[in-house]
């Protein structure tokens, strides 16, 4: 099974490093990791003991593999088969991660700060993967498959209210030739990208490296690296800027930003 599924990432990182034009994904520090099977009583007694919480049915198959502490994560598995979480170093997670299909994965990095997390993976083949050192305040992403995934690259930086979603939920048809118009489609994030309070990344979306995304706008096609976008649907208000996580940054602390990611 692993051996699926790292080949199964490799493919999906390296078509999003392509998109996006950046390397900067950090995948998690397994070394010493252990892995768990959620419908096992000692196991599920010791994903708790690690910070996670199982709700409900666990169908067969399931996978966490934790790497240490996680404090507040909890798996939804809905009776649902063959999914696979894999959680890095030193990460908070709190919130829920849902299942409502079978064979899907989800990948955490080291170093995560994610606060009001909030995903659902839907129709199977669905992959969320994070990098490292990505905090939030309130996220929630929205990840429906076949074959579609959300990457967020490292280092990148969620307000509250902020949407990430491949999938509008819901169909929207044509009623003459009676085609459906929306299809899912994968989102890809590039590194060091803040995303402002109650924003939102609809599908088939590529956001560059370092870009700002300003509060309340709603990102409907590509995004440029190194630029502020705002309103709706998002457009590039501003060019070549960045950004620090200190409010009042050295010219240091700005060079080392895009030493790091660029």
């Amino acid at each position: 099974m692993y051996v699926e599924i790292q080949k199964s990432i490799t493919e999906t990182l390296s078509n999003a490093m392509e998109r996006v034009g950046n390397r900067n994904f950090s995948l998690p520090s397994l070394h010493g990791a252990r892995s768990y099977d959620p419908a096992n009583e000692v196991d599920l007694a010791k994903l708790s003991e690690l910070g996670v919480r199982v709700d409900g049915k666990v169908g067969a198959g399931n996978t966490v593999a934790v790497a240490g502490q996680v404090r507040g994560l909890t798996l939804r598995f809905n009776g649902r088969s063959n999914n696979c979480i894999l959680i890095g170093k030193s990460s908070k997670i709190n919130g829920p991660l849902g299942f409502e299909s079978d064979g899907n994965f989800a990948v955490f990095g080291d170093n995560l700060a994610l606060d009001g997390f909030n995903s659902t993976m839907r129709v199977a083949g669905s992959q969320l993967l994070i990098g490292s050192d990505c905090t939030s305040n309130g996220v929630n992403f929205g990840v429906q498959g076949p074959g579609n995934v959300i990457v967020v690259f490292d280092d990148c930086m969620f307000s509250w209210g902020v949407q990430i979603r491949t999938t509008d939920s819901h169909g929207i048809f044509d009623i003459d030739s009676l085609e459906q118009r929306n299809h899912a489609s994968s989102v890809i994030i590039g590194p060091h990208v803040w995303l402002g309070f109650n924003s939102v990344v609809n599908k088939g979306t590529v956001v560059g490296g370092g870009a700002i995304i300003g509060a309340g706008a709603i990102v409907t096609s590509n995004i440029p690296q190194q630029c502020a976008v705002a309103g709706v649907p998002a457009r590039v208000v501003r060019e070549r800027v960045c950004w620090t996580r200190t409010p009042t940054p050295s010219s240091t602390d700005m060079s080392a930003i895009l030493k790091r990611f660029f």
